[in-house]
C-alpha cells in the first residue's frame, strides 16, 4: 500500500526544483530500474507490483496497477518505478588525467537528445560526461526515460566547461 504522502513526494519529483530539495529522482520500467540497482546508485525506494523478484531488502513497496497510475510519468506504466537518491559527483582536476575519452555539452535543452546523447557515449565507452550549467537536468524523468539506464553507467558533471577546457590544455602540453 502507498500512502497519500508518498504519491504527493513521488509526483513532486517530477519537477526539478523538488528533485533538488530531495536530491532524488524518478526511475521507471525494469529495465532501467535494474541498471540502477545494479549500479553504485543508492535507491531510496521501489514501488511495484511483484517488487519482491528485485534484489534490495528494505524500502520495497507493492502496489496496485491503479497505485502505479498515480505515481507513474508515462501514459502506459509498467510494473515499477523507483525513488533514487542523486550521486554527488564534484569536478576534480586531477581525474581529467584518467579519463581517455570524455564529452564536453553546452546548451542542450531537449531531456529526449540528453538521453540519446547519454546512452550513445555508454555504447562507445565513454564514461565521462562534463555539462556546462546551461544544459537540461540529466535526472529530469525524460532523460532517464531516454538513456534507457545508461545513466547508471555514465557519470556526469554539471561544471563550467571553461574550466575543464583549461585543465586539458594543461594536461596536453608538451613537457
Amino acid at each position: 500500500m502507498i500512502s497519500k504522502q508518498q504519491i504527493k513526494f513521488i509526483n513532486s519529483l517530477k519537477y526539478n526544483k523538488y528533485r533538488l530539495k530531495y536530491n532524488c529522482f524518478i526511475a521507471e520500467g525494469d529495465h532501467v530500474v535494474n541498471e540502477f540497482i545494479n549500479s553504485n546508485f543508492e535507491i531510496k525506494s521501489i514501488f511495484g507490483i511483484n517488487p519482491k523478484k528485485y534484489k534490495l531488502k528494505n524500502n520495497i513497496f507493492s502496489i496496485t496497477k491503479s497505485d502505479l497510475n498515480k505515481i507513474s510519468l508515462l501514459k502506459s506504466p509498467s510494473d515499477i518505478l523507483a525513488v533514487i537518491y542523486k550521486p554527488d559527483l564534484p569536478f576534480l582536476a586531477s581525474d581529467l588525467i584518467k579519463q581517455k575519452r570524455i564529452i564536453l555539452l553546452d546548451g542542450i535543452s531537449d531531456p529526449g537528445n540528453m538521453g540519446t546523447i547519454i546512452r550513445t557515449a555508454d555504447w562507445y565507452g565513454i564514461k565521462h560526461i562534463y555539462i556546462s550549467h546551461n544544459c537540461v537536468d540529466v535526472f529530469n524523468p525524460k532523460v532517464i526515460q531516454s538513456s534507457m539506464g545508461s545513466l547508471a553507467r555514465v557519470k556526469i558533471y554539471r561544471v563550467e566547461l571553461m574550466k575543464v577546457l583549461k585543465e586539458i590544455k594543461k594536461i596536453n602540453r608538451p613537457c
